[in-house]
């Protein structure tokens, strides 16, 4: 066995330190370049765990759908919507809507991937292109080798009313929508997935929720009350 090491202690606590703590250290220091450095690398650190688990969570409902059928697989993200999403519908209800919108940006920054927003009279719409989880599986060809996700080939609720849908992005129906619909009378946010590969996705919050069109409740079999 080798008695060489790898890291001296110095690098073994620089690494362990947070790269803003690092960053702001520099600014401090008037060392702007090393903070810009530092920047840009933090803007990148989190990608590969947030992939890791987006094909974590796609190899997971695969699985389902493949071996249990789609009405497990709409089961389990009720039970998962119930338990992450739900709280957040409830706390949407009584925000104001600005805060909803700068809430979502934020998300969406979080989730890595390129998006721009328009505002008109009644919503505000998030152009994700393309989002950074369903819509970069299908830009990137997870549906098919060697990673081949399950698509729900029948239409229904779960899918939009589209066949063929991937089976990530029946998330966004079940969980974004259906669900919503259920506990606080509306969509949150209203969801529009690619309607094929190089769409964007788009989110769209209104700011009166009951100004949501009826289609948005029709794609996911509901009826607006």
């Amino acid at each position: 066995m080798t008695k060489e090491r790898l890291f001296t202690d110095e690098e073994l606590k620089e690494m362990s330190r947070p790269t803003m703590e690092r960053a702001i250290e520099a600014i401090d220091a008037g060392d702007l370049e090393k903070a810009k450095e530092l920047c840009r690398a933090m803007a990148k650190e989190g990608i590969p765990l947030h992939n890791l688990y987006l094909d974590w969570a796609a190899s997971l409902l695969t699985f389902i759908q493949e071996n249990f059928g789609g009405e497990q697989l709409q089961k389990t993200l009720e039970y998962c919507a119930s338990v992450w999403w739900k709280p957040v519908c409830d706390r949407a209800e009584s925000a104001a809507i600005k805060n909803v919108v700068r809430g979502s940006a934020r998300m969406m920054h979080a989730h890595f991937g390129s998006f721009t927003i328009e505002e008109d009279d009644e919503k505000v719409v998030i152009k994700n292109d393309p989002c950074g989880s369903g819509g970069r599986l299908i830009r990137e060809g997870a549906y098919g080798p060697p990673k081949s996700f399950a698509t729900i080939e029948e239409a229904g609720p779960m899918t939009f009313n589209r066949k063929d849908f991937p089976v990530y992005c029946t998330h966004c129906a079940v969980i974004h929508q259906m669900m919503p619909i259920e506990w606080i009378g509306y969509p949150h946010p209203i969801m529009v997935p690619p309607e094929k590969p190089g769409d964007p996705c788009l989110h769209i919050l209104y700011k009166d929720p009951k100004n949501v069109p009826q289609e948005h409740y029709t794609a996911v079999g509901k009826e607006k009350k």
